[in-house]
């Protein structure tokens, strides 16, 4: 499906300096909107966005979107029109990275997690990077203020 998405529209109700990034909103709402489904954007979009700058965006962008099937998912994405796309299957690590996350693992247990496959005493190596993340002093500076003259 092509869309072509009015931006100029969204973009005067804001100040200068804030006119690119209300574009890539705009973007996000008009498809949402239009799509009926929650849509990610192709970093080719946001490219073409950014092309001139955080004050000039385009006043319209021309986008496809394309389903994407993978084995953990199956979303949508919106890129430029006549670029093709490669969607390459995500690493196990990454997706392990991801779980971790969502998860909320300690620090304290992913280092052990770490250390069990180096085979190093556990306890050691946590009191040594203690050592070294200690913050140092910081040095007080007095403020003086100028002698007035009467």
């Amino acid at each position: 499906m092509k869309y072509t998405i009015p931006l100029r529209r969204e973009t005067n109700k804001v100040p200068k300096w804030k006119k690119t990034n209300k574009a890539i909103k705009a973007v996000h709402e008009y498809l949402l909107k239009h799509a009926k489904e929650p849509v990610k954007i192709h970093k080719s979009v946001n490219q073409a966005i950014w092309a001139r700058g955080w004050k000039k965006p385009p006043a319209r962008i021309t986008v496809e979107i394309t389903d994407v099937k993978t084995k953990e998912a199956s979303y949508k994405i919106a890129h430029l029109e006549g670029i093709k796309i490669e969607i390459k299957a995500e690493k196990k690590s990454v997706i392990k990275k991801i779980a971790d996350k969502v998860t909320g693992k300690d620090k304290k247990e992913k280092v052990k997690e770490e250390l069990k496959h180096k085979k190093e005493p556990v306890k050691t190596i946590l009191k040594a990077k203690k050592k070294t993340i200690q913050k140092k002093p910081v040095k007080k500076t007095v403020r003086r203020t100028p002698s007035r003259k009467k």
